[in-house]
């Protein structure tokens, strides 16, 4: 271990004898970004500019949320192949892996497979099938050199949002016309059959603009799952995108594309695997105003030719047929009222129809919703944030969503912000309305009545629909400063209440017997009486109680009332201009009082500590550790992991106006062989090597 530890550190400690060679760091701050240097100084004092916390851009020092920012450039230099890999440096954050091609995404102490409570919108498209409450994270229609940045809200969000805007959203910004133009292509090779191809290309002429957005990738399982099936996932991906502005403060663009996917997910039912294509189509209107802002967009999701298999299902070829269309309008208009209001409302629209063979009916839902929300900018140093949103479900009840946030600055760069508000999850198509028979076996039989044999059965699994939906009330109390030009610091404490949280309950026997006379027949002994399913059920108790199975089915209830209580710390430090160092602590845990236990769905314990280096003759490199302490779920327990991400690049010019940069990263260089979830697959190091150009 000590060797390997050794060799990690070789490159981060040759590093400092290439910056003596380069401009020294008081002189290269001094200078303008040639296309090869970025001045860690630079970023390091940017505030980046959000626009997820509420709906309007702002710094992120004044927003009435916490957000967090992920910029291209911490994208560049993270080695990171999906998006669920960059969120792990995120504070809050509860990121795991059932396989390479299933990672689940929570936030503050909630996770699963198959998450559903964390909104995730693409330039402000909701990516979240509400068929499966699901986000298919290696199916997004752009490569990861494609994005500006990424926002991320930890907490509630559906005062702005709506339903599923649970415990956090996740809204992905991908570069335009209007912001960059030119050619970037990118390859990346490496372990377990790893292969990833992305094609960038955006262009203005006039008042025209475009992008054109091409990609593949493919990876093999580590672990168990190797033997069941080769590939983790398939994806191929194309997409377009047209901006008109016929003046300069208004847009109209069109974005569309699809993405063809081969992957598989782990859920209550056992793991999944699943392919189709997932094509979209979005028209949106921009039109900015001294005093204000006009937004206006509608788009388009499907599923289509959508296959999800697994032994376990009832009908011949143990494959269910899924398609989706997913209709979404929005209005919105901001307005400055003097100097110290600015108004923000708008109207949402969203209808979906669903068809999945395993629902008891086909679907159709439609969701009204409006949303107020005024910023009263009291003094220079104070803000008061309220809010409001309306939610209409045609299947389900009516949801009103409160929030109040309190912003002030009594010094210049320390902020203190206390807020307060509600969320709410709609359940799901599944499980509202699942119906499926799941071929199971039991044995060996008791005897009498039965010979030496294993019985088949059926356990029913239904979905609930009238289940309430999922709430949640959140207070937060935070920290933003800089107490020096070095140094950067935030401090958050919460408390969230959850009620009604969903959960699948196996065999519950709340749904009756689990055998029918018919499941029996040719296994009694020759000549004997055919028994009822009530003798079959009583004289299978005992054999069924000592494997661990009792009679009923499996439903989605409403099984738990946490209480998530916790804190994150994130620290940044700039030790010189071309060297910063960084690290997060997240604490959480979780009580319920209605079993009187602690709910361990995400660690109690995680953190995360690297350093970030940026030489002037084009080298950069990061490091970062990852911790994650172990988890107590419903399906078991995983222990606790520590990864190590190695990312090393060197920038260099190809030509007059064209640049190249080649990567080397590790994902796990240790090797650490771990499981994220207990019923997940076993993973292991994952090596990179990545060429692009840019022209």
């Amino acid at each position: 271990m000590r060797c390997r530890i050794l060799v990690l550190l070789i490159p981060f400690l040759c590093l400092p004898a290439f910056a003596q060679e380069a401009v020294p760091p008081t002189e290269a701050a001094a200078e303008e970004e040639d296309g090869l240097f970025v001045d860690e100084g630079l970023l390091f004092a940017e505030v980046p500019t959000v626009q997820s916390a509420a709906r309007v851009e702002q710094k992120r020092t004044e927003a009435p949320a916490s957000v967090w920012v992920i910029t291209s450039e911490d994208i560049r230099r993270s080695g990171a192949v999906t998006i669920p890999d960059l969120l792990r440096s995120v504070p809050g954050m509860e990121v795991h892996f059932s396989s390479p091609g299933d990672p689940n995404v929570g936030a503050r102490g909630v996770n699963s497979t198959a998450a559903s409570g964390i909104l995730v919108l693409v330039d402000g498209r909701i990516v979240y099938l509400d068929i499966f409450g699901i986000v298919i994270w290696p199916a997004m229609p752009f490569g990861l050199q494609d994005i500006d940045r990424i926002e991320v809200i930890r907490g509630p969000g559906s005062a702005l949002f709506g339903a599923n805007a649970f415990h956090g959203v996740i809204n992905i910004y991908t570069k335009h016309p209007g912001d960059w133009t030119g050619t970037r292509v990118t390859a990346t090779g490496g372990e377990h059959d790893t292969a990833i191809t992305d094609v960038l290309h955006a262009g203005r002429s006039g008042k025209l603009g475009w992008r054109v957005s091409l990609g593949y990738k493919t990876g093999d399982h580590e672990g168990d799952l190797k033997k069941q099936r080769e590939d983790a996932y398939d994806i191929h991906r194309a997409g377009g995108l047209l901006e008109y502005m016929p003046a300069d403060n208004t847009t109209l663009g069109l974005d569309f594309g699809t993405v063809r996917f081969d992957d598989e997910f782990l859920t209550g039912l056992g793991n999944f695997p699943r392919h189709g294509s997932l094509p979209h189509a979005m028209l949106y209107f921009r039109n900015q105003q001294d005093d204000g802002e006009w937004k206006a967009q509608v788009f388009w999701n499907g599923i289509q030719d959508a296959d999800v298999e697994n032994e376990r299902l009832p009908n011949g070829d143990r494959t269910a047929h899924v398609r989706s269309s997913t209709w979404d309008g929005e209005l919105q208009y901001s307005r400055r009222l003097g100097e110290s209001h600015r108004l923000t409302g708008g109207y949402t629209f969203r209808m979906n129809d669903f068809d999945l063979q395993v629902l008891r009916k086909e679907i159709s839902h439609r969701i009204h919703g409006v949303f107020a929300q005024d910023e009263w900018f009291l003094d220079d140093d104070k803000t008061l944030t309220t809010g409001v949103r309306f939610d209409s479900h045609s299947e389900f009840r009516e949801v009103i969503s409160p929030r109040m946030s309190f912003v002030w600055e009594p010094w210049e760069d320390h902020i203190f912000r206390a807020s307060g508000g509600m969320a709410f999850r709609n359940f799901t198509a599944v499980e509202a309305f699942l119906a499926i028979p799941v071929s199971s076996a039991v044995g060996p039989l008791p005897s009498p009545p039965f010979p030496t044999a294993t019985a088949p059965f059926t356990i029913d699994s239904v979905g609930d629909d009238h289940l309430p939906p999922e709430t949640m009330t959140s207070w937060e109390l935070s920290y933003l400063g800089r107490p020096n030009e070095w140094l950067k610091l935030e401090v958050t404490g919460f408390y969230n209440r959850l009620r009604g949280q969903v959960d699948f309950q196996r065999n519950s026997p709340a749904l009756g017997p689990v055998f029918e006379a018919e499941d029996f027949v040719g296994l009694v002994p020759p000549g004997a009486e055919q028994g009822t399913a009530d003798f079959y059920n009583a004289a299978l108790g005992p054999a069924l109680a000592a494997q661990g199975v009792t009679t009923g089915g499996n439903t989605y209830i409403n099984k738990s009332d946490p209480r998530v209580f916790g804190a994150e710390v994130a620290v940044d430090v700039l030790i010189t201009d071309w060297l910063s160092a960084f690290g997060n602590y997240s604490f959480t845990d979780a009580w319920d009082d209605h079993f009187e236990v602690n709910i361990r769905d995400g660690a109690v314990s995680k953190f995360n500590v690297g350093a970030r280096m940026n030489l002037k003759n084009g080298l950069s490199a990061t490091i970062v550790n990852h911790y994650v302490g172990k988890i107590d779920t419903t399906d078991g327990k995983a222990g606790s992991y520590n990864l190590v991400d190695v990312w090393i690049g060197y920038r260099f010019a190809a030509g007059k106006s064209s640049t190249g940069e080649v990567a080397l990263s590790a994902q796990n260089v240790l090797d650490h062989e771990h499981r994220e979830y207990p019923t997940g697959d076993k993973l292991d190091r994952r090596a990179l090597l990545t060429l692009g150009f840019e022209f």
